[in-house]
């Protein structure tokens, strides 16, 4: 059998097709061949194989639900240089160009990343008075609009908080809106957002950040007691996240609610939210098999 690494993008679609490999395989594969040759030849440029696998992953899973999105869904490519990808220098074929990363993608890549991307949860930004932090809200406080720029998205191994202002959620994803009751108030939408996005990366997906969709006008607040009612998080934030990304979660949609399960259930243990925690995360998964 030809090496994976060498199948042309038709044999690689006929394999997804029939089943006898996978995007992540292939990915693996091409992997292994490029750290074998790349120190000998250098052909490549900016070359992120963190980023290669995790697009892989999102891709297997949608091969594995049977909704591959698009002709080409799984064939890698690789962007010549000189065509602007978000975060990685341009260096236009010239020792003497300053190599500053590329604010946002050139239409290329973006049409390129764009058609790999799975992200049931979504979330827009808003202008003019936002959902920040209190201590934001103590030393500058004041309106400010956003920048109008490409959707970011995060997949595997790439945090952010995100709460449910102007935040989209496809029907995938509906059991992960369980917010916790046993945290600060400041704290709940953070923390059911790490748990979503783990439980994301399972599904093969990610969540998408899009430009400005609103505007919000910001009802009182004490910043005061909002600092308080974070400091939770300024202090469990990370161990949180290392508790989520040591969880081995099963793939797939049928998995999602056992999945919240299991999150919830580590981090009870970890002592991160009280036993009372559990009996409500357990009501609410019924309760979205009910009305499923």
């Amino acid at each position: 059998m030809t090496a994976l690494h060498a199948l042309t993008a038709g044999e690689l679609l006929a394999g997804y097709r029939a089943g006898r490999f996978s995007p992540l395989e292939v990915a693996q594969a091409l992997l292994a061949h490029i750290t074998r040759w790349e120190p000998h030849i250098h052909a490549t440029w900016g070359f992120d194989a963190e980023a290669m696998l995790a697009q892989a992953r999102v891709s297997e899973a949608r091969w594995q639900r049977g909704e591959p999105a698009g002709a080409l869904d799984g064939v890698p490519v690789t962007l010549k240089e000189n065509i602007a990808t978000r975060g990685v220098p341009v260096p236009l074929g010239s020792a003497a160009t300053e190599l500053v990363p590329a604010t946002e993608d050139a239409p290329p890549a973006a049409r390129t990343l764009g058609a790999s991307v799975d992200a049931p949860v979504q979330q827009g930004l808003a202008n003019g008075s936002p959902d920040v932090d209190a201590v934001w809200r103590l030393t500058q406080d004041r309106p400010f609009d956003f920048e109008t720029r490409p959707p970011v998205v995060l997949t595997e191994g790439q945090w952010c908080p995100f709460n449910t202002q102007s935040t989209w959620w496809w029907p995938r994803a509906f059991p992960l809106l369980y917010v916790p009751s046993h945290c600060s108030f400041r704290m709940c939408d953070i923390w059911k957002s790490f748990v979503a996005q783990r439980c994301l990366w399972a599904l093969g997906a990610g969540v998408v950040f899009h430009a400005p969709e609103v505007v919000q006008e910001r009802n009182p607040h004490d910043y005061l007691r909002d600092f308080h009612d974070e400091v939770p998080g300024y202090l469990q934030n990370t161990r949180i996240a290392d508790i989520l990304t040591g969880l081995d979660l099963a793939a797939g949609e049928a998995a999602v609610a056992d999945n919240l399960l299991a999150c919830y259930d580590a981090l009870i243990r970890e002592k991160i939210f009280p036993p009372a925690e559990w009996p409500l995360v357990q009501a609410w998964i019924k309760d979205c098999a009910a009305a499923a």
